[in-house]
């Protein structure tokens, strides 16, 4: 996966308000517009990826974004993460919480390719106000075959985690229609892979413990694959 980073700065004095350069009273941004991500993967992967904004000035940075468009494939399915909270889908607007001085905050997609090849593109536009700082095209080229993953939405194995919150280790209690092969694939509050295992399970219910302990706090996602398709379950971890 490839990490993208918009740096945004705030100057110590005022300046003046020149709309068509982007800039606002007290405030100046360094940016690159119309940035485009595309990404190539198979038809059993999932990842993120988007814009990171990081604070490097003294006022606080509140933006909103907006769905321009979308060209998307059948069997391709989304979850727009915004600083942390995820949503279903593709909302059309909504807002950043408020970037505080040295903190960062994003604006990426989590993409479940289903079992389509071609391409998919969505665009987003990111704002401040009202003054248009960037637009963000994601490119998905979905290749390969159908592969190991046979649904989207696994509808025939369960998964409850406990406890949720978590400080120091959680459980995955899996109950499998039928024996199988399992992937469990945590990511973090930026959409980075910080843990993966493979393990054979059996039939029924099945106990896999989540060692948190060295997690910071946030909200994560775990990512479940059986024989049987995905499962995805946020887990919060608190210190």
């Amino acid at each position: 996966m490839i990490n993208f980073r918009v740096k945004y700065s705030v100057l110590a004095t005022l300046v003046a308000f020149f709309m068509l350069m982007n800039k606002v009273i007290g405030q100046a941004y360094n940016f690159n517009p119309n940035k485009t991500y595309t990404i190539s993967l198979d038809t059993n992967q999932n990842y993120y990826d988007g814009i990171e904004v990081l604070n490097t000035g003294s006022q606080n940075l509140n933006f909103a974004w907006k769905l321009v468009s979308t060209d998307t494939l059948i069997d391709s399915y989304f979850q727009l993460c915004n600083s942390g909270y995820c949503f279903l889908n593709l909302p059309t607007t909504g807002i950043m919480p408020t970037v505080i001085s040295g903190d960062k905050g994003w604006l990426k997609l989590h993409m479940y390719t289903g079992k389509t090849t071609g391409t998919n593109k969505i665009k987003y536009s990111l704002k401040n106000g009202s003054i248009s700082v960037d637009t963000l095209t994601f490119i998905i080229n979905v290749i390969g075959g159908i592969t190991a993953i046979k649904e989207l939405k696994n509808v025939k194995d369960k998964a409850i985690i406990y406890p949720n919150p978590s400080s120091v280790e959680t459980t995955i209690q899996l109950n499998l229609f039928e024996p199988s092969d399992i992937i469990i694939t945590s990511i973090n509050p930026l959409g980075q892979s910080i843990y993966k295992e493979k393990t054979n399970c059996n039939a029924g219910l099945n106990n896999i413990k989540i060692d948190t302990e060295q997690y910071p706090s946030g909200i994560y996602t775990l990512i479940i694959s059986t024989k049987n398709g995905v499962i995805t379950k946020k887990l919060t971890v608190t210190k």
